[in-house]
């Protein structure tokens, strides 16, 4: 814009210059009516001379002008290919910083992906862990119960002289008829023994069942020894005599025991032909599970199949646990 008005301003000082010329030579003429012809013509000459030179120095200010703008334009071009220069440079070095803000996102985005994962295996592992513990704790609660229920027997077909819903009365009537059915040797360590034994009848009232092809009065009891050694005693004393006594099972074990009479069929060893009894057995100071097995043609029980103590169900179904996988029990 500046040169612009600079070549405007050199254009009105050049007609300005001309003018002022033309008006002198003119002024020169008039006073000088008596004037020869080469005097007329020096005068023109001069007034010719004095335009010129201001048109020489109007039209080299405005090639200056134009230099300064050429040399301004090229300027203006040079830097404008700079500037497009330094623009693809810029732009080259923002597709690098794009690219690797991508591959950081990426990056961060994948290790959240694996750190997200290494979360949810930790916290698989912790629930799980978790799940080990409480299952090592109800495996410690059962194997407390069965060495309570070591010192238990349940007793049945016990014939009662009558009917009734007394369960005192069905403890009395069952000590009576279980002192009178031992033997006389065995009467006075039953009675001392029975003495210090807790009688549960298991039941609310008295029924009647067949025995020996007889219909009697009777009712399970649960005799709640001191000790394993009393048990066992009472056990043998009540078996010679004819009685029928059973591992009394706590209920934590009832459905793992059922199940596990099952699982030994499975084997091969068919109902009509075999008998199957589940004890507890103290190995290495731990209890485990033993399943024996018997001919019912005949022959004593021998062991067949151990297991460990299974713990809580839920648990194991959760963990994934076979409670019936087979124990090594090589020495």
């Amino acid at each position: 814009m500046d040169n612009k008005r600079q070549m405007k301003e050199m254009t009105q000082r050049l007609l300005e210059g001309m003018r002022k010329e033309v008006g002198k030579t003119m002024r020169k003429v008039d006073s000088c009516r008596d004037m020869t012809v080469e005097g007329l013509k020096g005068i023109l000459r001069n007034g010719m001379e004095g335009m010129v030179k201001a048109v020489e120095g109007i039209l080299t200010g405005m090639a200056e002008v134009h230099d300064v703008e050429s040399q301004e334009s090229k300027g203006r071009e040079g830097n404008r290919e700079q500037r497009l220069q330094e623009i693809e440079r810029v732009e080259e070095e923002n597709k690098e910083r794009i690219k690797e803000l991508e591959k950081k996102v990426k990056d961060v985005e994948e290790n959240q992906k694996v750190a997200q994962e290494v979360i949810e295996k930790i916290g698989e592992a912790v629930v799980r862990g978790r799940r080990f513990c409480r299952l090592r704790e109800s495996v410690r609660t059962m194997e407390g119960q069965i060495e309570e229920a070591t010192c238990k027997v349940k007793v049945v077909g016990i014939k009662l002289e009558r009917d009734t819903k007394d369960r005192k009365e069905i403890v009395r009537l069952s000590v009576d008829q279980m002192k009178k059915a031992v033997g006389k040797e065995s009467q006075e360590r039953f009675g001392h023994i029975i003495k210090n034994t807790r009688i549960v009848v298991l039941g609310k009232e008295t029924f009647e069942v067949k025995r020996d092809e007889e219909l009697i009065h009777s009712a399970p009891i649960l005799l709640i020894c001191q000790s394993k050694k009393e048990k066992e005693e009472v056990e043998r004393m009540l078996r010679k005599a004819g009685y029928t006594t059973l591992f009394y099972w706590p209920d934590s074990m009832v459905d793992f025991v059922r199940e596990g009479r099952k699982e030994v069929r499975t084997k091969g060893f068919e109902e009509s032909k075999f008998d199957v009894r589940i004890r507890p057995e103290r190995r290495d100071g731990r209890f485990v599970i033993r399943a024996d097995i018997r001919s019912r043609a005949g022959g004593k029980f021998r062991p067949e199949v151990y297991w460990r103590i299974p713990g809580e169900r839920e648990l194991t179904d959760q963990l994934g646990i076979n409670v019936y996988t087979h124990l090594d029990t090589r020495h």
